[in-house]
């Protein structure tokens, strides 16, 4: 069912996120094929892409794709993004969040991380440097 699902969304050029399958699978339309859990679902995809990477066809042009807000993140962590439109380097310090995270882009080819220094480490190094 899940290829049949991928055949129609080549057919009309569109794509859906593995959760949208699961919950399309999960309707009364497909009877004994139905889906209980995600990771049922997760499964069948990852098998049917592994499938079709041996002729060197990717699962988006299976049109399953990544879930489109891309990642977050959250903790001791600095990210280092450019503006999209500027260029200009931004540093994101991941502990300053708060009850919040970081999105990071799907398209973001510029995004990288840094250890984020932490005060005691700073303090250490400058007392050593100064002594």
């Amino acid at each position: 069912m899940l290829m049949r699902m991928s055949r129609g969304l080549v057919r009309e050029n569109k794509r859906a996120t593995k959760r949208d399958a699961y919950y399309v699978g999960k309707g009364d339309d497909w009877g004994e094929a139905q889906f209980e859990e995600q990771p049922e679902s997760d499964a069948i995809i990852d098998d049917i892409e592994a499938m079709f990477a041996a002729q060197g066809v990717t699962r988006e042009q299976l049109r399953f794709v990544a879930d489109t807000h891309g990642g977050s993140v959250a903790g001791e962590l600095m990210i280092v993004d450019r503006h999209p439109k500027t260029g200009e380097e931004i540093v994101i310090d991941c502990t300053r969040m708060g009850t919040g995270s970081y999105t990071i882009r799907r398209s973001s080819s510029t995004c990288g991380s840094r250890r984020r220094r932490s005060s005691s480490s700073a303090s250490r190094r400058t007392a050593s440097s100064t002594g």
